[in-house]
């Protein structure tokens, strides 16, 4: 995802996003596209993380992390991150994970 002001402009902003089904396995992956796509907010699904996982374990050098795991489950399924560059955490972004049981018609 590309977002930018007044299109054509080099004031642009990169978003790559990521639905990782275990982001500790992949956090030097997500690191490299970051840096290749010149990105500024990552978010990321299916983080699976727990929380006894620290935050230095999965967050990419030079981005403000936050975190949000999924509650009252016994799995290590679902969460998410985002990770943004300093500067944009005053976005005021507000991280809620829902779980919704879904049945067929």
């Amino acid at each position: 995802v590309m977002l930018c002001t007044k299109p054509p402009s080099n004031n642009c902003s990169s978003i790559p996003m990521a639905n990782v089904r275990s982001l500790t396995s992949k956090i030097e992956e997500l690191d490299a596209v970051a840096q290749l796509n010149g990105a500024h907010v990552i978010p990321v699904t299916e983080t699976w993380l727990a929380d006894v996982i620290p935050h230095r374990a999965v967050n990419i050098p030079d981005f403000i992390f936050m975190r949000k795991e999924r509650q009252h489950c016994n799995e290590n399924t679902g969460g998410v991150i985002i990770q943004v560059l300093p500067g944009l955490e005053t976005l005021g972004i507000h991280l809620m994970v829902f779980h919704a049981i879904l049945r067929p018609f």
